[in-house]
Protein backbone atom coordinates (compact mmCIF):
# COMPACT_ATOMS: atom_id res chain seq x y z
CA UNK A 1 0.00 0.00 0.00
CA UNK A 2 3.08 2.28 0.72
CA UNK A 3 4.42 1.71 -2.28
CA UNK A 4 1.57 2.39 -4.11
CA UNK A 5 0.86 6.19 -2.51
CA UNK A 6 4.50 6.75 -3.17
CA UNK A 7 4.22 6.31 -6.82
CA UNK A 8 0.67 8.26 -7.19
CA UNK A 9 2.61 10.90 -5.87
CA UNK A 10 5.21 10.54 -7.79
CA UNK A 11 3.08 9.80 -10.96
CA UNK A 12 1.34 13.11 -9.90
CA UNK A 13 4.24 15.24 -9.50
CA UNK A 14 5.16 14.11 -12.90
CA UNK A 15 1.93 15.17 -14.89
CA UNK A 16 1.97 18.36 -13.05
CA UNK A 17 5.40 18.96 -14.06
CA UNK A 18 4.65 18.13 -17.57
CA UNK A 19 1.67 19.74 -17.76
CA UNK A 20 3.29 22.77 -16.38
CA UNK A 21 6.21 22.59 -19.06
CA UNK A 22 3.65 22.57 -21.99
CA UNK A 23 1.89 25.52 -20.32
CA UNK A 24 4.41 27.84 -19.95
CA UNK A 25 5.00 31.35 -20.82
CA UNK A 26 7.40 33.50 -22.39
CA UNK A 27 10.10 35.56 -20.27
CA UNK A 28 11.56 37.66 -23.24
CA UNK A 29 15.42 36.20 -24.08
CA UNK A 30 15.43 35.01 -20.54
CA UNK A 31 13.56 31.39 -21.61
CA UNK A 32 10.79 30.66 -19.90
CA UNK A 33 9.21 30.90 -16.40
CA UNK A 34 7.81 27.98 -14.58
CA UNK A 35 4.08 27.85 -14.47
CA UNK A 36 2.58 28.15 -10.49
CA UNK A 37 2.36 24.56 -10.79
CA UNK A 38 5.91 23.82 -12.21
CA UNK A 39 7.00 25.67 -8.91
CA UNK A 40 4.91 24.10 -6.68
CA UNK A 41 5.75 20.32 -8.18
CA UNK A 42 9.40 21.24 -8.48
CA UNK A 43 8.97 22.52 -4.30
CA UNK A 44 6.87 20.04 -3.11
CA UNK A 45 9.68 17.00 -4.69
CA UNK A 46 12.51 18.60 -3.20
CA UNK A 47 11.12 19.26 0.33
CA UNK A 48 10.08 15.55 0.05
CA UNK A 49 14.08 14.45 -1.01
CA UNK A 50 15.72 16.77 1.46
CA UNK A 51 13.68 15.65 4.62
CA UNK A 52 14.15 11.91 3.65
CA UNK A 53 10.75 11.13 4.09
CA UNK A 54 9.27 7.89 3.76
CA UNK A 55 5.96 6.99 1.84
CA UNK A 56 3.63 7.48 4.28
CA UNK A 57 4.70 10.23 6.01
CA UNK A 58 5.72 11.89 2.19
CA UNK A 59 1.83 11.47 1.50
CA UNK A 60 0.59 12.90 4.83
CA UNK A 61 3.24 15.80 4.59
CA UNK A 62 2.46 16.07 1.14
CA UNK A 63 -1.03 16.47 1.63
CA UNK A 64 -0.70 18.96 4.40
CA UNK A 65 1.62 20.73 2.22
CA UNK A 66 -0.13 21.42 -0.54
CA UNK A 67 -3.01 22.72 2.24
CA UNK A 68 -0.87 25.46 3.16
CA UNK A 69 0.25 26.72 0.03
CA UNK A 70 -2.98 26.75 -1.02
CA UNK A 71 -3.71 29.05 1.71
CA UNK A 72 -0.35 31.28 0.97
CA UNK A 73 -1.86 31.56 -2.43
CA UNK A 74 -5.06 32.42 -1.52
CA UNK A 75 -2.71 35.41 0.99
CA UNK A 76 -1.04 36.61 -2.23
CA UNK A 77 -3.68 37.56 -4.29
CA UNK A 78 -5.15 39.73 -1.61
CA UNK A 79 -1.38 41.45 -1.94
CA UNK A 80 -1.99 41.09 -6.06
CA UNK A 81 -4.69 43.43 -5.46
CA UNK A 82 -2.42 46.68 -5.43
CA UNK A 83 -0.38 46.01 -7.86
CA UNK A 84 -1.26 49.03 -9.98
CA UNK A 85 0.12 51.00 -7.44
CA UNK A 86 3.51 49.35 -7.69
CA UNK A 87 2.78 49.99 -11.43
CA UNK A 88 2.28 53.98 -10.91
CA UNK A 89 5.53 53.82 -8.13
CA UNK A 90 7.60 52.43 -10.96
CA UNK A 91 6.02 54.80 -14.19
CA UNK A 92 7.44 57.08 -11.62
CA UNK A 93 3.89 58.83 -10.90
CA UNK A 94 3.69 60.40 -7.64
CA UNK A 95 1.34 59.30 -4.40
CA UNK A 96 -0.26 60.82 -1.99
CA UNK A 97 1.76 60.13 1.45
CA UNK A 98 -1.67 58.35 2.37
CA UNK A 99 -1.53 55.65 -0.16
CA UNK A 100 2.14 54.93 0.85
CA UNK A 101 1.57 54.15 4.83
CA UNK A 102 -1.15 52.42 2.93
CA UNK A 103 1.07 50.18 1.02
CA UNK A 104 3.61 49.53 3.92
CA UNK A 105 0.60 49.08 6.78
CA UNK A 106 -0.82 46.34 4.14
CA UNK A 107 2.46 44.46 3.38
CA UNK A 108 2.62 43.97 7.44
CA UNK A 109 -0.30 42.49 7.75
CA UNK A 110 0.62 40.21 5.24
CA UNK A 111 3.67 39.11 6.38
CA UNK A 112 1.60 38.78 9.91
CA UNK A 113 -0.72 36.38 8.57
CA UNK A 114 1.99 34.64 6.75
CA UNK A 115 3.78 34.07 9.53
CA UNK A 116 0.29 32.97 11.22
CA UNK A 117 -0.43 30.56 8.77
CA UNK A 118 3.02 29.40 8.68
CA UNK A 119 3.05 28.49 12.54
CA UNK A 120 -0.01 27.11 12.08
CA UNK A 121 0.71 24.24 9.80
CA UNK A 122 3.97 24.06 11.85
CA UNK A 123 1.64 22.76 14.82
CA UNK A 124 0.17 20.32 12.42
CA UNK A 125 3.18 18.79 10.68
CA UNK A 126 4.66 18.08 14.25
CA UNK A 127 1.64 15.88 14.26
CA UNK A 128 3.08 13.74 11.38
CA UNK A 129 6.46 14.49 11.06
CA UNK A 130 9.73 13.45 14.10
CA UNK A 131 11.03 16.98 15.24
CA UNK A 132 13.65 16.18 12.79
CA UNK A 133 12.26 16.07 9.85
CA UNK A 134 10.46 19.44 11.60
CA UNK A 135 13.53 20.72 11.45
CA UNK A 136 14.50 19.40 7.93
CA UNK A 137 11.40 21.03 6.69
CA UNK A 138 12.42 24.55 7.93
CA UNK A 139 15.94 23.87 6.69
CA UNK A 140 14.75 22.51 3.24
CA UNK A 141 12.26 25.13 2.56
CA UNK A 142 15.11 28.15 3.23
CA UNK A 143 17.52 25.96 0.79
CA UNK A 144 14.98 26.11 -1.96
CA UNK A 145 14.31 29.93 -1.34
CA UNK A 146 17.75 30.48 -1.79
CA UNK A 147 18.21 27.95 -4.90
CA UNK A 148 15.53 29.69 -6.20
CA UNK A 149 16.79 32.83 -6.40
CA UNK A 150 19.53 32.62 -7.62
CA UNK A 151 18.17 30.51 -10.63
CA UNK A 152 15.97 33.57 -11.56
CA UNK A 153 17.23 36.22 -13.75
CA UNK A 154 18.23 39.71 -12.68
CA UNK A 155 15.84 42.21 -13.80
CA UNK A 156 18.85 44.74 -13.98
CA UNK A 157 20.42 42.07 -16.29
CA UNK A 158 17.86 42.35 -18.93
CA UNK A 159 18.99 45.18 -20.86
CA UNK A 160 22.69 43.94 -20.97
Amino acid sequence: MKKILVFLFFVLVGVLSLSAQNNHSRRGDNGYRPSFEQFLAEKTNFMVKEMCLNATDSTHFVTLYMQLQKEKGELMRKYRNGREVFQKLHSGEELPDSLYLKIVMNDAKIQEEDARLEREYVEKFAKILTPKQLFSYMVADRKFKNSFMQRRPNARDKGK
